[in-house]
């Protein structure tokens, strides 16, 4: 079991090793990776990770609650279905972006 199987608030170093586990086709340069947090939304999180290679992906993860208030709550529930449905569409969006870089 991975430790993405299940939600958390992820850190910048969360972000990181996401990235080296969700998108290896990148061929990370681990030792150069970096990871900033780029937004500043009322719930979302969004994170840059980049390597010394040129490689950069955006990550968004929605918090569980509001930043703004704490009274502000969202109910994270993934089924497997859904849970099969996002991976899929975040596999397609990599090919496409691959597909992009190689024209």
């Amino acid at each position: 079991m991975s430790k993405f199987d299940t939600y958390f608030l992820m850190t910048t170093e969360d972000a990181i090793e996401y990235a080296k586990v969700k998108v290896p086709q990148m061929e990370w340069d681990s030792g150069s990776m970096t990871c900033r947090e780029i937004g500043d939304g009322n719930l979302n999180y969004v994170f840059k990770v980049t390597d010394d290679r040129g490689h950069s992906v955006i990550i968004k993860q929605a918090g569980g609650v509001a930043r703004i208030s704490e009274d502000m709550k969202l109910e994270i529930v993934l089924s497997p279905r859904s849970w099969f449905f996002r991976e899929n569409l975040l596999l397609d969006m990599y090919r496409k972006f691959i597909f992009m870089i190689q024209l």
